[in-house]
């Protein structure tokens, strides 16, 4: 899970209505398999990594939720992640990416053959323009992306019956 996939990204907590669904997924799937790996918290190496441990132990403590701390932003990364589901027995085919970014999330969810939801962003109005001109253009490359080389599409996953088209899951608005 995005941070901007749970809240906006001035909050510094999940959107009030995501609450229930949050803890709804945490009693079905267990506490420690509800995760949030962040470009922006949880990245060591970059500067002071005690502060940035500092960090994600507040934003851990306001979201209740882990977060994974890692090397690389999305959509590289996947070894964090890799790892952490791994040593608990829990296959990367098992893992649910949700973000609303194209080329970081859902691209990062597919690369590790996880099963990916793209979500609208939260707050459009609200983000700054450079924000939503990224999200547009994102977009429109994954979707030109998609259409033009098979390979791109999501793997096929066992949640998604085969007579479903995947890139139309990934696109309707």
């Amino acid at each position: 899970v995005s941070t901007q996939s749970t809240g906006p990204a001035h909050f510094p907590s999940p959107h009030p209505p995501f609450k229930p669904t949050i803890q709804k997924c945490k009693e079905l799937f267990g506490e420690e398999n509800v995760v949030i790996f962040s470009n922006s918290v949880g990245k060591m190496g970059s500067g002071d990594n005690l502060k940035m441990e500092e960090r994600v132990k507040r934003e851990q403590d306001s979201f209740g939720l882990k977060f994974i701390l890692h090397h690389e932003n999305k959509p590289f990364g996947k070894g964090s992640v890799g790892k952490y589901f791994n040593d608990k027995g829990i296959s990367l085919r098992e893992v649910v990416v949700i973000g609303d970014r194209p080329v970081t999330d859902i691209l990062f969810g597919n690369s590790m053959s996880a099963y990916t939801i793209l979500t609208d962003p939260l707050t459009p109005d609200t983000d700054p323009l450079y924000l939503r001109l990224v999200r547009k253009f994102e977009r429109l490359i994954f979707e030109f992306w998609l259409q033009r080389s098979p390979k791109s599409s999501p793997p096929p996953h066992p949640l998604v019956p085969e007579t479903v088209s995947t890139s139309l899951l990934l696109f309707k608005e």
